[in-house]
C-alpha cells in the first residue's frame, strides 16, 4: 500500500481458499539483501505452514521462485478446495511439515502411542494442505504451529532472519451440524446446505505432551542474502523431563516466546516450559547467558536505552501456552522483569 495515497501497489495470496486458519499472524520483516550482485529491498513473510515468502517489496516479484503446486482435493460433499497452493522453492522450510507413525512422541504412555498409531492409519494425512475431512485430517504444522505471534526477528545490518517454530500437529475432524438454523446462518446458505463444526484438537496427550517427537520447538537462523539456513537448534526444553529420560534441550513445548536481535550480535529469546530467558550468539546460536525465571515468559522482549544504559524487559507470568498438564509447578507472580548492562560497562 502506498501510505501517502492508500493505493494498492501489489499483493500476494499465500493460501488459496483457506480451510485451515493459515492466516499470517507474524509481522513481515524488511531488509535489503544482495543477490547475484544486486541490492534488493525485500519483505519477508513467515507463515504457519513453515514456509518463508520473500518478495522484492517494490514490485511484489518473488526473490526466489514460488510455484503453484497441486495439493489434495477435498472429499467433503459440496466443498471445493483449491487445486493448487503457492509453494516457495527456497528458502527451505523452518518447521517440520509431516507427522507419521515414525514421528510419534516416544515419551508418551504406550496407550496414547497406540491410539495415535491407529488414528494415523485412518486419518487423511497428505501434507500441510490436507483438507479437513469427516474421517479427520492431520494438519502439520497446523494453525497453532509454524511461526505464530511475534516468532520472528530480523537483523537488517547483517541480513539475517531468526524464526522460532512451534512443532505442533493437530487433527481437523468435521462433524455434520444438521440444525436448519445453522444452515440458514451460513453465508450463501440454504435448506440444502450441510454445515459442519470442527472442534479444535491439538492432540495433546494424557501426560500433557504434544503428539510429535522432539524437538518441540526450533530456533532457525537464515542468511537472507543466500536463503541458506545458518543454524537450526532446539529452542529450550521442558523442565523436569530428566525423570522421563529426556536429557538436554529438546525444545520448549508450543513456544510463544518471540526472539529479538540486536546490532551487537545478540539474540534474546525466552521459553515458557523451562522458564528460562537466554542470550545467544546470533552467529552460532550458542547460549552466552541465561536466567531462570519464576514463571513462564511469552511475548517479545523489549530492548531499549535510557541515559546511555541498555535494558531488556520481558513479561513473566502463568504456566504457559499448552503447558498446564506438564507438571511444571506453581508459577510465581505475574510481573515484568528488566535486565540491564552494568553501568558504564561493556558486557
Amino acid at each position: 500500500i502506498d501510505a501517502r495515497t492508500g493505493k494498492r501497489i501489489w499483493h500476494f495470496q499465500t493460501v488459496h481458499h483457506d480451510l485451515w486458519d493459515f492466516d499470517l499472524p507474524v509481522a513481515p520483516k524488511l531488509m535489503t539483501i544482495t543477490k547475484d550482485g544486486k541490492r534488493i529491498p525485500v519483505v519477508i513473510q513467515a507463515s504457519k505452514t513453515g514456509y518463508l515468502y520473500v518478495f522484492d517489496r517494490r514490485t511484489g516479484e518473488p526473490v526466489w521462485p514460488i510455484e503453484e503446486r497441486p495439493v489434495p482435493a477435498s472429499d467433503v460433499p459440496g466443498e471445493q478446495a483449491s487445486p493448487t497452493q503457492p509453494i516457495p522453492t527456497w528458502p527451505q522450510p523452518f518447521a517440520r511439515q509431516t507427522f507419521t507413525e515414525a514421528d510419534i512422541n516416544p515419551y508418551l504412555p504406550e496407550e496414547d502411542k497406540q491410539k495415535l498409531r491407529e488414528g494415523l492409519r485412518t486419518w487423511r494425512n497428505e501434507g500441510p494442505f490436507t483438507p479437513p475431512s469427516l474421517v479427520g485430517s492431520i494438519s502439520m504444522p497446523g494453525h497453532n504451529g509454524g511461526a505464530n505471534w511475534g516468532n520472528v526477528a530480523a537483523d537488517p545490518l547483517k541480513q539475517r532472519l531468526f524464526v522460532v517454530s512451534r512443532e505442533l500437529p493437530l487433527l481437523i475432524k468435521l462433524n455434520p451440524n444438521n440444525r436448519p438454523e445453522a444452515a440458514a446462518a451460513m453465508p450463501n446458505g440454504s435448506a440444502n446446505t450441510n454445515p459442519y463444526t470442527s472442534p479444535v484438537n491439538f492432540l495433546l496427550q494424557s501426560n500433557g505432551m504434544v503428539a510429535m517427537k522432539p524437538p518441540f520447538s526450533f530456533l532457525t537462523a537464515y542468511d537472507m542474502n543466500t536463503g541458506e539456513i545458518m543454524w537450526r537448534i532446539p529452542n529450550g526444553t521442558i523442565s523436569g523431563l530428566e525423570e522421563k529420560g529426556i536429557i538436554g534441550d529438546v525444545g520448549a513445548q508450543a513456544s510463544r516466546g518471540g526472539p529479538v536481535a540486536t546490532a551487537s550480535g545478540l539474540l534474546f529469546v525466552g521459553t515458557a516450559t523451562d522458564r528460562t530467558f537466554r542470550a545467544r550468539d546470533a552467529e552460532t546460536g550458542e547460549v552466552l547467558w541465561e536466567y531462570n525465571l519464576p514463571a513462564a515468559t511469552e511475548g517479545v522482549p523489549a530492548v531499549y536505552q535510557v541515559n546511555g544504559r541498555q535494558y531488556v524487559t520481558i513479561p513473566v507470568g502463568g504456566v504457559g501456552h499448552f503447558a498446564n498438564g506438564l507438571g511444571l509447578g506453581e508459577p510465581g507472580e505475574s510481573q515484568y522483569i528488566t535486565f540491564a548492562l552494568p553501568a558504564g560497562g561493556s558486557q
